[in-house]
């Protein structure tokens, strides 16, 4: 699954506006008025839906594995520990913290996809509509508004998370001795 940044979700929303609204400008210019403009609220998509709320959950359940792992980090290199090494604590700091803002995005883009999936359906069974982002558009009436119909849709779209990280703190000792079995087998 390819991975979106929040940026690049962005720059896809901005360019689908784009072609929307030329859409909707050649619709005009060839007389066709049946075409009708909805607007589902992606925000509340991304803090309301049950989708949402799963993925809320994995992230919780990754957060606990990676502090579990940071923990005994510390517990092994940290400023108590009979191995100080600030740089091996900072390093893992870094490593966490970057894995997990990539699974945020990789959570964001499931969510993303099963809403995708959704009002395409929801479109599909309403032809001539085109359906855009609520924060893309300046203004529109509350009836024009389908949240309220894609949400109840999304209950129990099928979501699918990356698995539960496994970490594994490298001790000094099984290293160095692990090092030195290694160096002598070539030997």
């Amino acid at each position: 699954m390819t991975k979106v940044s929040p940026a690049g979700f962005r720059a896809l929303l901005s360019g689908g506006v784009m072609v929307c609204g030329l859409f909707l400008w050649g619709c005009k210019d060839q007389g066709n008025m049946d075409t009708q403009v909805v607007v589902v609220d992606t925000a509340r998509v991304f803090t309301s839906s049950v989708p949402a709320e799963k993925g809320r959950a994995h992230l919780e359940q990754v957060k606990s594995r990676l502090q579990s792992g940071l923990d005994e980090v510390r517990k092994v290199y940290g400023a108590e520990s009979s191995h100080p090494s600030p740089d091996a604590v900072r390093d893992a700091e870094i490593k966490a913290e970057r894995y997990f803002q990539n699974e945020v995005a990789s959570v964001d883009a499931e969510i993303n996809r099963v809403l995708n999936v959704t009002v395409r359906a929801w479109a599909d069974a309403h032809p001539g509509a085109v359906v855009m982002s609520r924060g893309q558009v300046l203004a529109v009436d509350d009836s024009h508004d389908i949240t309220g119909e894609i949400l109840p849709a999304m209950v129990n779209a099928e979501v699918e998370f990356s698995q539960l990280p496994e970490v594994k703190v490298v001790h000094p000792e099984k290293n160095e001795k692990g090092a030195e079995k290694v160096s002598r087998e070539k030997k």
